[in-house]
């Protein structure tokens, strides 16, 4: 995903048929904060980064009547404003 410096970015997490429980921050980025919202997440990029970012969630849900956890890595690329 790309974002600007000093911005924020909310993202949901849902896939057709899919229906996620939980939603868990296991692995905080270096450059910015994140916020867990329910079944998605938000970003936030310092004010003053430009660069690359990543951090890692995991969600646990329901696909077909079966359930399921997946780690999802997200990387930001941050750009100046």
């Amino acid at each position: 995903m790309k974002i600007a410096s000093g911005h924020t970015c909310v993202r949901g997490l849902r896939s057709g048929a899919m229906s996620s429980s939980t939603v868990e921050l296991i692995s905080r980025p270096q450059s910015g904060q994140v916020t867990v919202l329910g079944p998605g997440f938000s970003y936030k990029a310092k004010a003053d980064y430009q660069g690359p970012d990543a951090f890692t969630l995991r969600v646990s849900g329901t696909l077909m009547r079966k359930q399921g956890t997946s780690e999802i890595q997200v990387i930001v690329d941050v750009e100046k404003k």
